[in-house]
């Protein structure tokens, strides 16, 4: 859910032709939905409750700051050559990509404990998190063009709000 929030705020500012470009995003979200978890049950260790400590940090901050950044413009109207989601590049890709998969870096560490087959298990969570997500990319951009700049601020309210959702969670 997570992966689908930040898909709909992203399609929410995508232009034209740029939702196509903006599909590495759930496509990414898949594939990191997919290899966390095997990369968590082979990493069986300590390093769960070192990792558990800082994920919520690291997601609150992140998408508190897109969030606000991201409404900031709406309301100022600024306008940008590049707006700040049509510029997918592959930093930004990985960035939101592990941000949002480090939960199910935690989910495969307890595969033993649960008694589930840890490749079939990333496949699926892997393939369900890409349609969503992209579900949720497709949805932000038809409600994008009903909303014009607006749409900017509500995604931004989304991830404002993810990130509060996060931080409570673990708190």
């Amino acid at each position: 859910m997570d992966a689908f929030a930040v898909c709909l705020a992203a399609g929410l500012c995508l232009r034209g032709g740029a939702a196509l470009k903006g599909l590495r995003l759930p496509l990414s979200f898949g594939f990191f939905q997919f290899l966390m978890p095997l990369l968590g049950f082979r990493l069986v260790s300590a390093s769960l409750g070192f990792l558990s400590s800082l994920d919520h940090w690291v997601g609150f901050a992140l998408l508190f700051w897109v969030g606000l950044r991201m409404i900031r413009r709406g309301l100022e109207g600024e306008v940008e050559e590049v707006p700040f989601w049509e510029e997918m590049g592959l930093r930004k890709v990985l960035v939101f990509s592990v941000a949002t998969s480090l939960d199910a870096f935690a989910v495969g560490m307890a595969f033993p404990s649960l008694r589930v087959p840890p490749l079939p298990t990333s496949i699926s969570m892997g393939v369900l998190t890409a349609s969503i997500s992209t579900a949720g990319l497709m949805l932000g951009c038809g409600t994008s063009r009903a909303l014009g700049n607006r749409a900017e601020v509500l995604g931004g309210a989304i991830l404002l709000g993810l990130g509060l959702k996060v931080l409570l969670e673990h708190l």
